[in-house]
C-alpha cells in the first residue's frame, strides 16, 4: 500500500507491507531517513504506532499520511569529523611574549583594603588613558 511519511518537511512515498509489523516499517523509514528505530516514533492516527502493532490492523489506505519524528543521532555526526581551521596553540608552548599579549597583558588589579574599591577602579581607569 503506498503511504506518506511526513519528516522534517519532507514527504517520502513509502510502500507498506500490511502483513509486516511496525517495526519492520521503522526499519524501511531506516534505510530512508537514517533516523534509528529507537529513536522514531511514528504517529499514525489514533496514536502512536508500537513496534509490535501489526500494519494491517492499522487500516491505511493509499495516499493515507503518517507523520515520523525524531532525528539521526550525534554518532553518525561524529564519523564526518573535519580538521580545524586553525590549529589551537596551547599556553604551554608560546614564549613569554606570546603569552602575555594572548592574555591581554592587562594588570593584576589592586588590593582593596577596607572600602577603597571605587578608588580603585578609578585609578585603574585612568591609568588606562594615554593622555594622562
Amino acid at each position: 500500500i503506498p503511504v506518506i511519511v511526513k519528516h522534517q518537511g519532507k514527504r517520502l512515498e513509502v510502500e507498506i507491507d500490511p502483513a509486516a509489523n511496525g517495526e519492520t516499517f521503522k526499519f524501511q523509514l531506516y534505510s530512508l531517513t537514517g533516523v534509528e528505530p529507537e529513536r522514531q516514533k511514528i504517529l499514525v492516527k489514533g496514536g502512536q504506532l508500537k513496534d509490535d502493532t501489526e500494519l494491517s490492523s492499522l487500516g491505511a489506505k493509499p495516499g493515507q499520511t503518517f507523520i515520523m519524528m525524531g532525528t539521526p543521532s550525534s554518532d553518525q555526526a561524529d564519523l564526518t569529523l573535519k580538521k580545524p581551521k586553525e590549529v589551537p596553540k596551547f599556553l604551554e608552548d608560546m614564549t613569554e611574549a606570546e603569552a602575555a599579549k594572548a592574555e591581554g597583558a592587562t594588570p593584576a588589579g589592586l588590593q582593596n583594603l577596607g572600602n577603597t574599591c571605587y578608588l580603585n577602579s578609578t585609578l585603574q581607569t585612568l591609568r588606562a588613558l594615554p593622555e594622562l
